[in-house]
């Protein structure tokens, strides 16, 4: 929670991965290391010879002992803390734009990575994907004891990142595929991919090349067929749209419906929702990955 203060400012920079913190060159809080979900390690030495009196202060406000944070890291299973798992939600990300892009370009379409979804690869591990404002608040610090609008809020900045998908490659992927441009026209960015997946499920469960067999099974299209990472990702805009909208007689419902598909439930989260936060990343790192496996075209 030191590290609230500073997030969201520009003029200052945050390293998420070891919780250090830098002010334009100024100042720096280096020489530390994230400890566990929770904490952070600092040389003390290095602490009190860099940083004005103010931020010392600030940092010892936070100060406990190493065998507390020791235990609490114990307790919550290791070293997993919002900064990796932004990294790792990043890079599925861009792992899905990497495979999009290697699709679009075995059916003829002349869409690079950042024209799919936002971000070059190239450039984001050049600068680091914290540098990017779109992408940072995806590592703001979850404390364990948030409330529901926090854990709705962090919903808001997940979505943030899946819209930067763009409709017009995947549609235009569609219809090279075989599927008629009028049966796309209602589908926004996330059902065109689903519907996409639709068509690489069937081939590859079939046994035909993806995509170069498309033909062969287009017509076999189930617009209504189930899979199992898209139900989270719709469950996520759902509940994204819960965080500027919570009245209703059947929010409370729907909210348990939307939470189920996370395998969260409400009444477990009396302590706060910061678990929750750490289980629909977990959940959607491993659902994107598994979409650019899918969609990664035979070789």
């Amino acid at each position: 929670q030191v590290l609230c203060d500073y997030e969201g400012r520009p003029e200052f920079q945050i390293h998420p991965l070891s919780g250090g913190v830098s002010y334009r060159g100024q100042w720096s809080v280096g020489f530390c290391d994230r400890l566990g979900r929770d904490h952070i390690a600092v040389e003390i030495k290095k602490l009190y010879e860099g940083c004005p009196s103010a931020v010392i202060q600030h940092w010892h406000r936070f100060a406990m002992p190493h065998a507390a944070a020791s235990a609490e890291r114990e307790a919550n299973q290791g070293d997993r803390d919002i900064g990796i798992r932004a990294q790792e939600l990043v890079h599925a990300y861009l792992a899905l734009t990497r495979a999009l892009a290697r699709l679009v370009d075995r059916l003829g379409l002349s869409f690079n990575e950042a024209d799919i979804g936002g971000f070059s690869t190239e450039e984001v591990e050049y600068s680091g994907w914290w540098t990017f404002k779109a992408l940072m608040p995806l590592a703001n610090v979850v404390p364990v004891n948030i409330a529901l609008d926090g854990f709705l809020a962090r919903t808001v900045a997940i979505v943030r990142l899946w819209e930067s998908l763009k409709e017009a490659p995947l549609r235009n992927s569609l219809v090279q595929l075989g599927i008629e441009r009028r049966a796309t026209e209602q589908l926004r960015s996330t059902k065109l991919l689903a519907a996409i997946c639709q068509l690489a499920t069937i081939g590859k469960q079939a046994g035909f090349r993806w995509p170069q067999d498309a033909a062969l099974f287009v017509k076999e299209w189930d617009k209504d067929m189930r899979l199992d990472p898209f139900r989270r990702l719709f469950a996520l805009n759902e509940l994204r749209q819960k965080a500027a909208h919570r009245t209703g007689d059947d929010f409370a419902a729907a909210l348990a419906k939307d939470l189920d598909a996370f395998g969260i439930v409400e009444a477990a989260q009396a302590g706060g929702w910061g678990k929750a936060v750490d289980t629909v990343y977990d959940l959607l790192i491993a659902d994107i990955n598994a979409i650019a496996e899918l969609l990664s075209p035979d070789k």
